[in-house]
């Protein structure tokens, strides 16, 4: 297998609450279990990057979680809300980040298939 092979990208088109389209793109290199999150401006500049680390997944494809600079972030989808969100969460022992971000259910379910296709260690419970 190929390097290219391990590596997934997903791209999403998400609506932040001021109104604003985004983009926001996730690079998993399944070997290392470790990638980048990229948040774009609507006119596809970056806004933020974040190198991730220690990625895991829930088994529902719903949730993702990694580490970045010491602190837990968290990608979760809320497919109960209308319209879905996806909320991005960043803790060091209280938030220190945290977004929300309204998604079309079709780009819900293409991020959902996306999660449970990557080849990474799944979210242990306590």
């Amino acid at each position: 297998m190929s390097h290219a092979d391990s590596t997934k990208h997903m791209a999403l088109r998400v609506h932040a609450r001021d109104g604003t389209t985004r983009t926001i793109r996730v690079t998993v290199a399944e070997p290392h279990e470790a990638g980048t999150l990229v948040v774009l401006t609507p006119a596809g500049e970056v806004d933020q990057q974040f190198e991730l680390s220690h990625l895991r997944k829930d088994r529902d494809g719903t949730q993702l979680t990694c580490y970045v600079s010491g602190a837990t972030v968290t990608l979760s989808l809320r497919g109960d809300k209308k319209p879905p969100e996806l909320h991005v969460s960043a803790s060091l022992f209280f938030p220190v980040f945290e977004a929300v971000y309204h998604i079309d259910a079709a780009e819900q379910e293409r991020f959902m298939a996306w999660i449970n296709d990557l080849r990474i260690g799944l979210l242990t419970t306590s």
